[in-house]
């Protein structure tokens, strides 16, 4: 019940990874 959180986090950490290794 709780994958489309997961999703998201996930997303929003992989973002700013990125945004933060650029």
């Amino acid at each position: 019940m709780g994958f489309t959180r997961l999703s998201n986090e996930l997303l929003h950490q992989a973002r700013w990874q990125s945004a933060t290794a650029t």
